[in-house]
């Protein structure tokens, strides 16, 4: 992968190649805030103990699917107004979806420590290091894993790790967050569970250990999240006004960003409305409702005096979520954009309202990837307005915190007559006994009544939406798009998340369990590692370039240096996850949120074994 790296810098911008180790990558340094490593797009539950105040986000082109997760960057300042012979270790715990190649987004404090002050934005140089004083390995245990579905993540490796096994069998990376996951026939022991951890430099670290995962905590209800969203405008200064709800209008930045496919936004949609592939947005954090306003529709149109396309309007679905967007911001598709502004992406006001979907057909009910008859996670789709709840046999549900999934612990289930209830944000209820499978839709055959101007929901509403104190351009981290179920999305997603997906969970639930081996992949080293990707790329090609200025060029309708963003609002790389984002599994049973990070405070099990320089 590296290799591949090399070769493709080499072509595209240059980078200096020296000894073993001395591979440096040059692009734009930004700062951007991580309220805690866990709300990063690596979704990590324990992390270096530097990770806190010297976190990175690596941009789109270098992110390589989670790969470098837990990575560590040794940063310096090339720029001449910098300080001089300074540099920074970071850790790798996000990745910047509209960073160009070479680019990083840095902790504050880490860019002013190299810098001498906040530029905003300057050019750097950097290269992978091994991360000094990791401690111990540890083997974390997702929360939502269950007998069917185990998602483990390796934490706290002084190199980057290659693959990681479970009870023999080979673990599969999650689109949106860094977890490896297998899905069994046969349930699997958590008293006894044997992992393998292989470094990229082929070392192995294995054990056989007593691990524990907790059913998944339930999200903010809407009443609830109202009620903070409110708290939360007042402290905030906002102008709020709670008027009718048929009069209620939001206004935000409005940018832009590409989705790859339905699927690939954080609410992972095995089904959308028909228009939802061109006409989709990104939702900003405040509003996002802990996946509430997952398949909700919104009449958006362009106020800013720039706008040339005057008196147009576009209805659009809420397939994703913006995490660095202000209260009021929208992520548009690029068709929606240009069709409501006249012009090219850039930053410009915009003002709108959920308003019921266009031609929505028929309610379809979705059975999650994975489920079985333990285990069951529906998706509601192709609803006329917003759905309040869900249940399932006549219990209630708990929303997967990074995927759009109402999930039932039941015992012994027949898929072929699950009974089904989807109550609408307006009091309407569908019901009925379905046949479901895994991976696939099921038509309700019924649709809600309309009105979403007169859903229960009361937001405040914003004159001029008040700006995060790190204020990155509005992108929204979209997670890996998969063909068979969609990714569910962490965190991500994110993307460089500047706002946490839950308040409360700025610090790492005590409900997540995870497991620390007593060893560690200290036995070989990044420089190691990078000598023979180095040789790799060199036997790619006779023809590189070793121009160690040439730079990724500054993204376009970047805020200025005061501004600190994570991305442009020109279209996001669409390779996916989540990548988003946040905690997301790939056809998985379990529930997929963004762990946060918890640190020595985890409750890890450890085993004493150190890497090895």
């Amino acid at each position: 992968m590296v290799g591949i790296l090399h070769y493709s810098a080499l072509l595209a911008l240059g980078v200096t190649a020296a000894s073993a180790g001395q591979t440096y990558f040059q692009g734009d340094g930004t700062p951007y805030d991580l309220s805690a490593v866990g709300m990063g797009n690596c979704a990590f539950m324990s992390s270096w103990s530097q990770a806190s105040t010297n976190y990175v986000a690596v941009n789109q082109a270098q992110w390589d699917g989670l790969k470098h997760c837990g990575q560590c960057i040794e940063a310096t300042c090339i720029d001449p107004k910098c300080k001089k012979n300074t540099a920074v270790i970071l850790q790798v715990v996000d990745r910047c979806p509209k960073c160009k190649y070479g680019d990083l987004d840095m902790s504050p404090s880490a860019l002013t420590k190299i810098v001498g002050y906040n530029p905003g934005r300057i050019k750097i140089g950097w290269k992978y290091v091994d991360c000094p004083n990791p401690g111990t390995i540890k083997v974390c245990l997702k929360k939502g894993s269950n007998p069917w579905w185990v998602a483990i993540q390796p934490a706290n490796t002084r190199i980057a790790v290659k693959g990681l096994s479970i009870n023999g069998k080979a673990g599969k990376l999650l689109d949106g967050a860094y977890f490896y996951q297998i899905d069994s026939a046969d349930e699997v022991p958590f008293n006894k569970l044997k992992v393998d951890v292989t470094s990229v430099n082929g070392d192995v670290v294995s054990g056989t250990y007593s691990m524990k995962a907790d059913i998944p905590t339930r999200g903010y209800s809407p009443s609830t999240m109202v009620a903070t969203l409110r708290f939360a405008a007042a402290l905030l200064g906002f102008t709020a006004a709670f008027v009718s709800a048929a009069d209620e209008y939001f206004e935000g930045d409005g940018t832009s960003y590409t989705l790859g496919q339905v699927s690939s936004g954080n609410c992972n949609f095995m089904s959308a409305i028909p228009s939802a592939s061109t006409n989709y947005v990104a939702l900003n954090q405040a509003q996002w409702d802990n996946l509430g306003g997952c398949g909700r529709c919104i009449e958006v149109s362009c106020i800013d005096e720039q706008c040339t396309a005057k008196n147009k309007t576009a209805v659009v679905q809420v397939l994703d979520r913006c995490p660095e967007c202000a209260h009021g911001a929208l992520d548009l598709s690029p068709t929606v954009y240009k069709e409501i502004t006249g012009l090219d992406p850039n930053r410009l006001t915009v003002r709108w309202r959920f308003v019921d979907c266009p031609d929505p057909g028929t309610v379809q009910v979705c059975l999650k990837e994975g489920s079985n008859a333990n285990w069951i996670a529906v998706q509601p789709t192709n609803g006329l307005v917003g759905v309040e709840s869900v249940t399932v046999n006549g219990a209630s549900t708990t929303m997967l915190d990074g995927a759009y999934y109402y999930v039932a612990t039941t015992s012994g289930a027949d898929l072929s007559a699950v009974k089904v209830a989807i109550t609408s944000v307006n009091g309407d209820e569908i019901s009925g006994s379905y046949s479901l499978t895994a991976g696939k839709c099921t038509d309700t055959k019924k649709q809600f009544g309309g009105g979403s101007s007169s859903q229960s929901q009361s937001y405040p509403t914003t004159s001029a939406p008040t700006p995060t104190t790190a204020a990155p351009t509005a992108t929204t981290a979209t997670p890996t798009a998969t063909t068979t179920t969609p990714s569910a999305t962490s965190p991500t997603q994110t993307y460089s998340s500047g706002a946490s997906e839950e308040s409360s969970q700025t610090g790492q639930s005590s409900s997540e369990q995870d497991s620390q081996t007593d060893q560690s992949l200290q036995t070989g080293s990044t420089a190691q590692y990078e000598q023979s990707s180095q040789s790799d790329a060199t036997q790619a090609s006779s023809s590189a370039t070793t121009t160690p200025e040439a730079t990724p060029a500054t993204p376009e309708a970047t805020p200025s240096a005061p501004e600190a963003t994570t991305a442009t609002p020109e279209a996001t790389p669409t390779t996916a996850a989540p990548e988003v984002t946040t905690a997301t599994p790939e056809a998985s049973t379990a529930p997929t949120e963004a762990p946060t990070q918890s640190g020595d405070t985890s409750k890890c099990r450890v085993r004493g074994r150190r890497h090895r320089n």
